[in-house]
């Protein structure tokens, strides 16, 4: 029996503190990724290059004693 498609949904927020509504649904052969009122479409390779660089450039930044990104 195949598993069921699971959605995920979190609220992000911005630098500001502004927040935004994610939403990830598996679709066939890829993902749809919502973000507020906004829809993107990837196939399963470029969804995992994405996160990849998102993780990638999230652990680059550094925050200083006064939390300060540079």
């Amino acid at each position: 029996m195949a598993l069921q498609p699971t959605n995920i949904n979190f609220y992000s927020f911005t630098p500001s503190g502004d927040s935004n509504l994610i939403e990830i649904t598996p679709v066939e052969k890829g993902i749809k990724l919502t973000i507020g009122n906004k829809d993107f479409s990837f196939d399963i390779e470029s969804a995992m290059e994405i996160a990849d660089a998102i993780i990638e450039a999230a652990a680059s930044q550094e925050e200083d004693d006064d939390g300060i990104i540079y």
